[in-house]
């Protein structure tokens, strides 16, 4: 992301800025916007913190084009000022750094992605949904006494951390006996669990055996369709899913039944 700073030097160490960048996100461009502070902790490192909303720009992953404010990022960071040696200005007589040259430093936050979506597989709706870590360089300049105009490149990674369960769903099947397990593993083929419920048909289904556990677990590839959020079934989180199963009607063994 590239970004440009507006800041005012205020007098116990600290300047306080507005910013708007562009650049990569994900798998999307982007703009953003917000503001930040960063306050002198020694004569050549300051702490900051940073919040912006970013909207996106053009063509993400779930096919949202519309440009909106997409997500949040608050971020936090230590900055080495490489100017020199401390400086003064008009509020503080004590050595401090005038905010201006060049600096570097890293940076770790949180990248929270609403209604849109950047990053694919990973789910919809208000959550967050990547830790950030990162780092960046830039260069200030002195526009006068109080107010500072800089440049600024960041690059970092993003790692998942939290979302929704994304667009598949899990069903597990167990029987109580030996007999129920082995009717249980003949009967319940991807084709039959198909035929019972329809609106897997279309489906991938994978069917995993556990004999120890008498169990069978099928995953249907697709049946949350985006995720939970952006699904329009009605058991969005597929919660209801076994006991849909349960209420379909087959011929059960009497030897079972026993």
């Amino acid at each position: 992301m590239a970004v440009a700073r507006l800041g005012f030097a205020a007098g116990d160490n600290g300047l306080i800025y507005l910013l708007g960048g562009f650049g990569r996100v994900g798998e999307g461009w982007a703009g953003e916007f917000g503001m930040g502070a960063e306050v002198m902790v020694t004569d050549n490192m300051a702490l900051r913190l940073e919040a912006a909303g970013i909207g996106q720009l053009g063509d993400v992953p779930n096919c949202n084009n519309s440009d909106a404010i997409s997500a949040m990022r608050i971020s936090s960071a230590a900055v080495w000022q490489l100017d020199g040696g401390p400086a003064k200005t008009p509020f503080n007589s004590g050595p401090v750094t005038s905010f201006t040259g060049p600096y570097a430093g890293v940076q770790i936050g949180g990248f929270t992605d609403p209604q849109f979506n950047f990053f694919k597989n990973y789910g919809y709706g208000w959550h967050l949904s990547r830790f950030e870590l990162g780092g960046f360089a830039g260069y200030n300049w002195a526009l006068n006494d109080y107010f500072r105009a800089g440049v600024e490149a960041q690059l970092g990674f993003n790692f998942d951390t939290s979302g929704d369960k994304g667009g598949d769903a899990n069903l597990g099947v167990y029987a109580r006996s030996d007999a129920g397990w082995a009717w249980l593993n003949a009967e319940l083929t991807v084709e039959r669990l198909q035929e019972l419920l329809p609106e897997t048909a279309a489906l991938t289904v994978d069917r995993y055996r556990f004999p120890n556990l008498r169990s069978l677990n099928f995953v249907v590839r697709g049946l949350l369709q985006e995720g939970v959020a952006a699904s329009t079934r009605q058991d969005a989180q597929a919660k209801a899913l076994g006991e849909w199963l349960r209420a379909r009607v087959v011929s059960v063994p009497d030897s079972v039944l026993a």
